[in-house]
């Protein structure tokens, strides 16, 4: 309602209108003056009528609280907030943050861009909240939001957005350059990168200097809490626990029995086998891509091209790896032995293309193709093919994984259903 010709326009209806009676009858009284038709009069009035009993009589769920925290208050409202937009632990923590001298919202965006160079600026916010919190010396399992309101808990969260954002990037360089993979779309889990940063706020090291038995030691831990699902029913409990000895272990410069300590807190239980589905929002399969870009450089059997796993599953657009054959709801379709880290842009199987360019053998070696593969491909048996990738992939994971002394069990039986992580 910018100008004075708006106030005695019969076709807009100001709000305020609708919520007195006096108002509303004084607008009907300006339509029915007006030049329009007659037909037009009462389809105006009708709209108006039904914008005023929506508004009117539209029910609001209401909730009171004489007593309790505003952590009780932040509790409730997370649990009744299912129809509406969802709240995320790091908006709720800006909200009761927000200060003119401070906001956590641009800090969280500042430290995500600090990663965006290093492919992991699409982390998990609550991850970047849980360091701040951590470095803050706060709750940063479950925060304390009575204490997030505190003037000294803004100070110190401040205080901390430098050492976070380097320690961060620290963790970045550390999982691009000694694992080998630069997308956050391709990290088993969050946590890691969370205690990853913690480590390098800790230690006096940055990845490039690491001494080669911490730096060893660092990487079986990636691979080990990887392939074992470490984190993904770890309780608040645990989660302490992890950062405890992580902050330990940096702190003790990888000496004495600290390595011990570390490796018997984390290196704990076995490691799950070769899954029998395929989903990026497994751990297990995220881990099985990683060991494939690791191991040895891949190459697009069709192209002849270098192939970076990591742009390909970082573009949202060609992240839905194609099949080898095309799938058909059998159990050998949907095993990830029947996917492959290709461009999609090949097409969505590409069964036929792989076939046509057989010749290139290192290329096929380099996902686990070998000769039986390679017959079952020509043959096209999709269970024959299967059946040979499977064995070759677990060859590799094998052989790439006892360089840490890390071993797969054989009792441990194959899921298929293993999605243990949000998709980001």
């Amino acid at each position: 309602m910018r100008f004075p010709d708006d106030f005695e326009n019969p076709t807009i209806l100001p709000f305020r209108i609708v919520l007195k009676t006096s108002e509303f009858i004084r607008f009907a009284r300006l339509v029915d003056a007006s030049n329009l038709s007659s037909p037009e009069k009462v389809l105006l009035l009708d709209r108006a009528d039904g914008v005023q009993r929506a508004i009117r009589d539209y029910r609001i769920a209401l909730t009171i609280m004489r007593d309790g925290s505003v952590d009780d208050a932040v509790g409730i409202f997370s649990r009744i907030n299912r129809s509406g937009r969802a709240m995320t632990a790091d908006q709720m923590a800006v909200a009761l943050t927000y200060h003119e001298d401070f906001n956590l919202e641009e800090a969280l965006d500042r430290i995500l861009g600090d990663l965006e160079p290093y492919g992991f600026g699409d982390v998990s916010r609550t991850i970047v909240l849980q360091s701040l919190l951590h470095a803050a010396g706060r709750n940063f399992v479950k925060p304390n939001f009575d204490n997030l309101r505190e003037r000294v808990t803004r100070e110190k969260l401040k205080e901390s957005v430098e050492s976070v954002s380097r320690s961060l990037q620290q963790a970045c360089v550390f999982l691009n350059e000694s694992i080998g993979f630069s997308t956050g779309r391709l990290l088993p889990y969050a946590l890691q990168l969370l205690l990853l940063g913690i480590f390098f706020r800790q230690n006096n090291h940055t990845p490039q200097n690491l001494p080669d038995d911490i730096d060893k030691n660092l990487r079986r831990w990636f691979w080990a809490t990887s392939f074992e699902g470490w984190f993904a029913s770890a309780n608040s409990s645990e989660v302490e626990g992890a950062v405890a000895n992580m902050e330990m272990y940096a702190r003790s410069e990888g000496h004495g029995p600290s390595t011990a300590s570390f490796e018997a807190f984390f290196i704990d239980r076995p490691l799950r086998p070769f899954p029998k589905t395929f989903d990026r929002r497994s751990a297990r399969i995220r881990a099985m891509l990683l060991v494939q870009m690791a191991r040895t450089p891949l190459v697009d059997p069709i192209t002849d091209d270098a192939i970076n796993g990591s742009e390909l599953m970082s573009d949202p657009d060609r992240r839905d790896l194609p099949y080898v054959f095309r799938p058909a709801g059998t159990r050998s379709a949907r095993s990830p032995a029947n996917r492959i880290l290709l461009p999609r842009t090949h097409g969505s199987a590409v069964r036929d293309l792989l076939a046509g360019r057989a010749g290139n053998k290192a290329a096929l070696l380099s996902h686990g193709i070998d000769d039986a593969a390679l017959a079952a491909l020509r043959s096209r048996d999709v269970d024959a093919f299967v059946a040979a990738r499977e064995a070759a992939l677990m060859d590799h994971e094998n052989t790439f994984l006892q360089q840490f002394a890390l071993t797969m069990g054989d009792s441990t039986l194959r899921s298929e259903d293993e999605i243990d992580i949000d998709e980001n």
